[in-house]
């Protein structure tokens, strides 16, 4: 359904973002490949629609901050111009949860949902975080608030990296099940196959526990 390629572009996007280094280049890689995943499932539910758009805009946003970062280093709005980034990176967090929430409920995923809801919870204090590191005046506050955020960012960045798994492990439409996971495009199309082994692998071993709980009965 495109959670496969979701997971390899969330990855990129959030976790890679985390290391401040590079983040601005992962930030332009992981947002194209999220929003690459998102044209199979936007014919799912609509709330992907909105997410589309917006991940459209910010992987525009990323482009230009990572022009300007090569391009002009020793701009002082750099640095504004990465924390606003980060919090469009939540908001995108933020529209993908609500978009996992919803699916989740018409396929009646309740735990996914769960956690959907906790995740957001997570980006909404992140991202409240990252504004007040941007308009407080004092600066000592400034930065004990993009620490914080940045905890937080980490916090929901793994979690919602486990529910979009979750997605991809557990939701199916009909019509689905014996869908080819491939994109033609060859090096997203060998990660989707890395995660397809590690799904498979881990509903053997839960197989294989049940199997041995099913014995001792």
């Amino acid at each position: 359904m495109g959670f496969g390629i979701l997971f390899i572009g969330y990855f990129f996007t959030f976790i890679g973002a985390l290391a401040l280094p590079i983040s601005q280049y992962t930030y332009v890689l992981g947002a194209g490949i999220i929003l690459f995943s998102l044209k199979k499932l936007i014919l799912e539910n609509k709330m992907f629609v909105a997410t589309a758009i917006f991940t459209g805009v910010f992987e525009v946003y990323s482009i230009i901050a990572l022009i300007l970062s090569l391009f002009y280093p020793e701009n002082s709005l750099n640095g504004i111009f990465s924390t606003l980034q980060i919090s469009l990176a939540c908001v995108l967090n933020i529209l993908l949860l609500a978009s996992i929430y919803i699916i989740s409920k018409e396929v009646g995923a309740t735990k996914i949902q769960s956690k959907a809801i906790v995740n957001l919870v997570v980006t909404a204090v992140a991202l409240v975080l990252m504004i007040l590191s941007i308009v407080l005046p004092d600066a000592s506050a400034q930065t004990r608030c993009f620490l914080v955020g940045y905890i937080a960012m980490l916090i929901f960045a793994i979690f919602t990296l486990i529910t979009v798994f979750n997605c991809y492990a557990s939701i199916c439409y009909e019509g689905d099940e014996n869908m080819e996971k491939s994109t033609g495009i060859k090096p997203l199309d060998f990660l989707n196959k890395i995660l397809d082994k590690a799904m498979n692998k881990n509903k053997d071993i839960n197989k294989d526990k049940e199997d041995k709980t099913e014995k001792k009965k």
